[in-house]
């Protein structure tokens, strides 16, 4: 998660709505890379870890989920 992490910073900084999206397992470590970016209240959507093993009825709807999430942070102004 903090990889995307850095692009969807780099994409508020410009101004540009953004959230980032990852497995719940890695929220410490991207609420760190947040914070030393400067931007320690950056959104952070999670979804249970691990997805590998999951069947694909769930995880569509982890996605599912997790999508409706980011667009109502996006579109909440």
């Amino acid at each position: 998660m903090s990889c995307s992490l850095h692009d969807v910073i780099a994409l508020e900084a410009r101004g540009v709505p953004a959230v980032a999206i990852g497995t719940n397992v890695f929220v410490a470590e991207a609420q760190e890379q947040a914070l030393a970016l400067a931007m320690p209240e950056q959104r952070l959507i999670t979804v249970p870890h691990p997805i590998q093993p999951t069947p694909i009825a769930t995880v569509q709807g982890y996605a599912d989920t997790a999508i409706a999430e980011a667009v109502a942070w996006l579109t909440s102004g």
